[in-house]
């Protein structure tokens, strides 16, 4: 009798470890996007009698959907035109943006520089 007793104790023991492994413990993690920064192209134009910059980019979020800040930044002699769009992209989705900036200066012997990054959201 006790023998039996130990048996099945010892296979219930087993049996509920087993199945322990069956459950899921696992953290839940909240992921976010990762937007990528692909290409960026500055063109330059005229819009009416305008001379105009545009700085083409692509943009890729190789992470879980969301929204993130995408910025651009043109810089001539000592000024600095900014502009930011927010925009949301679904999981391993891309966008194409546009940032104009009329404010650049043709008669500048200053080629000038730019920049585009991306900015989390903060989504907490």
């Amino acid at each position: 009798m006790k023998k039996s007793i130990i048996v099945i104790g010892i296979l219930t023991l087993l049996i509920v470890t087993a199945l322990s492994g069956c459950v899921n413990n696992r953290i839940s993690v909240v992921e976010k996007p990762y937007f990528v920064v692909t290409s960026k192209v500055l063109r330059t134009g005229y819009k009416g009698i305008d001379y105009v910059v545009w700085i083409d980019t692509i943009i890729y979020n190789s992470g879980d959907a969301g929204s993130q800040i995408v910025s651009c930044q043109v810089n001539q002699d000592d000024n600095e035109y900014m502009q930011s769009k927010r925009i949301y992209l679904d999981s391993r989705r891309s966008v194409s943006l546009t940032f104009e900036f009329s404010e650049y200066s043709w008669w500048s012997s200053d080629g000038g520089s730019y920049r585009v990054w991306v900015e989390l959201v903060d989504a907490w």
